[in-house]
């Protein structure tokens, strides 16, 4: 191993000690340890001069990424029939949108509302409210051989759920969870959380429903303009009202431009009364 190489690993193995001093809680105080001397006795050794590593600059910007509020018109199908799906979005950023710019283990939105127009099977068409997230934040920070963070995400608002059989019922909807999350090669990251959901509405017998379980799934950039996400939640009822469920969630998304995608969005929902499938396409525009 050439000196220089050497002068990097114990640099390396300094600043995580004091890092990892921080992290614990520990104040860094004035006196070095034993480790600490030892370090820099074995780096005061060699005779290299310390350079700040060249970090080469992002391919796109921060602030050349796509806008942050979003519009979509979609089409699709569930149990209730064919319909026009219209959302909106104040902001951020979430996990199909294109990704040049911006991280891609998070995901932030705010204000997300989403309506549809039914053409129902049995005749008839009506529109209801599907969506309106006040906020959603997903953290999915990868563990690796020096740091081990939490995973953890939060959604908070209105959404329309199968309780019965025909009642896709609006209600507050309380989500979160906590776990782990790692990356498999530079462009898949894996996690696996405990969950829970907390539900408001007058369907259920005490008017809340509290939910615990489990989700794990993966996150993909196949290429530049490719952007894949696969989830799994299982969720069992606490609270007596046998609204034990599964959600499979397949998603792809495409960037025709920084400011223009096209979504396909795929779920399937097991229900007591059996498997539900919803699928949309759809065309998204930012700014």
């Amino acid at each position: 191993m050439s000196p220089e190489e050497q002068a990097q690993i114990l640099d390396l193995a300094y600043d995580y000690v004091r890092y990892d001093k921080i992290a614990k809680g520990k104040l860094i105080a004035a006196e070095l340890n034993d480790r600490e001397r030892e370090l820099l006795l074995a780096r005061s050794a060699l005779d290299v001069v310390t350079t700040a590593p060249a970090i080469p600059p992002p391919a796109t910007r921060p602030d050349q990424g796509h806008g942050t509020t979003r519009l979509h018109l979609a089409l699709g199908g569930d149990t209730g029939g064919d319909f026009l799906e219209f959302g909106w979005r104040a902001v951020h950023h979430d996990w199909l949108d294109p990704l040049p710019g911006y991280s891609d283990n998070f995901a932030l939105e705010f204000g997300k509302l989403a309506g549809r127009h039914y053409h129902a099977d049995a005749g008839g068409e009506f529109f209801k409210l599907d969506q309106f997230q006040l906020i959603r934040l997903d953290n999915y920070e990868p563990r690796d051989d020096f740091f081990g963070s939490i995973s953890w995400n939060v959604t908070t608002g209105l959404e329309a759920l199968s309780v019965r059989p025909d009642d896709h019922s609006l209600m507050y909807v309380l989500r979160g969870g906590g776990g782990v999350s790692y990356r498999l090669g530079r462009a898949v990251l894996s996690y696996a959380l405990l969950s829970a959901d907390l539900a408001g509405s007058h369907r259920f017998k005490s008017d809340l429903n509290l939910a615990l379980g489990a989700e794990a799934g993966l996150r993909l950039n196949p290429g530049p303009q490719w952007r894949m996400q696969l989830g799994l939640r299982q969720l069992a009822d606490v609270t007596r009202d046998d609204w034990d469920r599964t959600m499979l969630e397949f998603g792809q998304s495409w960037a025709v431009d920084h400011d223009l995608s096209l979504q396909l969005d795929v779920r399937r929902e097991r229900l007591y009364d059996g498997w539900r499938s919803t699928v949309k396409a759809g065309v998204y525009v930012y700014f």
